[in-house]
């Protein structure tokens, strides 16, 4: 797993503090017991073969049921550890993940923490596949998806933004329609405010015409301050960014609605203790609204 996380025999080892030799001699010894080749060593980075991708897998499962396994003996014990995987979307600044987080780890030292950010469709197919324990997700509405419970955090209206300039910037409210064909700078696909924008304006019989896109929500408002397009955000987003004195908000008659920030867990009865006791903690945080 090391290997194949740095791509290098040579940072792998490095990362699990011993000598290169070591890792590859037991590397070759896993081979010989297989009777496959794990890696391909004639490339740089040394890349995995099928092999070793099918076999990976099942070594994170390996790992991570030892891993589990040993916090159930923690936990008969009433001592919280083991790991735990969240997932987040990017550009929530109006929810202190990290202060959450913080004072989390100061009550559970022997959790190990991960934090991924993704767009919310891969938080919720990751959160399916096991590959988190909670995630905080973008939602189109309240309701709860397939097999997963949620807790909604924050309710925002979606604003159209434009930069201070734009021919709209002295409306207060404004129909799709208005907006017409003006180019729309917005995130890639598999975000909830792509999902908005396109489902918006299908359904005002006008189709969006995307003219950049990025992964980066911060990202939006700077290409917008700039004259690149409009965007459709939360007022959050533009509250909090560098360029807000450059951008003007305008409210968006239906059907444009609301982003859904919700925190989201697999309706398992076998949550793990660390993940349930992350939800417990934010719960008492306050974590949301």
């Amino acid at each position: 797993m090391a290997v194949a996380a740095e791509a290098s025999f040579t940072r792998g080892a490095a990362r699990l503090h011993v000598a290169q030799p070591g890792v590859s001699q037991q590397i070759r010894r896993l081979e010989a017991e297989l009777g496959a080749e794990l890696f391909d060593r004639s490339t740089t980075p040394v890349t995995l073969t099928v092999a070793g991708e099918e076999l990976l897998g099942h070594a994170r499962a390996v790992l991570g049921a030892a891993e589990d396994a040993r916090a159930a003996i923690d936990g008969l014990r009433g001592v919280v550890s083991g790991r735990l995987q969240l997932g987040a979307i990017p550009g929530i600044p109006h929810l202190d993940l990290a202060g959450v987080l913080a004072s989390f780890h100061d009550l559970y030292p022997n959790v190990r923490i991960s934090l991924r950010e993704q767009h919310p469709a891969d938080l919720l197919a990751g959160l399916r596949r096991g590959e988190h324990d909670v995630v905080i997700t973008g939602l189109t509405s309240p309701d709860r998806p397939d097999g997963i419970d949620i807790e909604v955090l924050s309710v925002e209206p979606l604003m159209l933004v434009t930069a201070s300039s734009h021919r709209l910037a002295y409306r207060t409210i404004v129909t799709i329609a208005e907006v017409g064909d003006e180019p729309i700078v917005t995130l890639t696909a598999g975000s909830v405010l792509r999902d908005h924008v396109e489902h918006a304006w299908q359904a005002a019989g006008t189709p969006a015409r995307i003219a950049l896109e990025t992964s980066d929500v911060n990202v939006l408002t700077a290409l917008v301050a700039r004259g690149l397009g409009v965007t459709v955000v939360p007022r959050s987003i533009v509250e909090g960014c560098a360029d807000r004195a450059r951008l003007h908000t305008v409210e968006i008659q239906s059907p444009i609605t609301h982003r859904y920030v919700a925190m989201a867990w697999r309706a398992d009865p076998e949550t793990s203790n660390a993940a349930a006791a992350f939800l417990e903690h934010a719960r008492s945080r306050g974590f949301g609204p």
